[in-house]
């Protein structure tokens, strides 16, 4: 998923949702060819049955604008028996 042409200055929300391991490795791809200076920070975990949510923080470089990222996200799972088995 390549995002071309972000230029505004109001914020963009991104929405990656991959459900198979190949989908998970095009997300990453995209981050990697699109910005630099990437620092994920976590700040806390959230657990309750099968339901993970991860909370943190993510900042980076925009590669094509030279702008900075600096954003709250969360990462929602669910886990069955150890694997994981949905994301949203």
């Amino acid at each position: 998923m390549v995002l071309p042409g972000i230029t505004r200055d109001e914020p963009v929300l991104v929405v990656l949702r991959p459900q198979r391991r190949s989908e998970v490795q095009g997300c990453f791809d995209a981050l990697i060819n699109t910005q630099s200076n990437a620092n994920l920070s976590i700040d806390q975990f959230v657990a309750q049955g099968e339901t993970v949510v991860v909370i943190g923080r993510y900042a980076a470089t925009v590669k094509p604008t030279g702008k900075p990222i600096n954003t709250l996200l969360s990462l929602h799972s669910r886990y069955r028996t150890g694997r994981l088995v949905g994301t949203w």
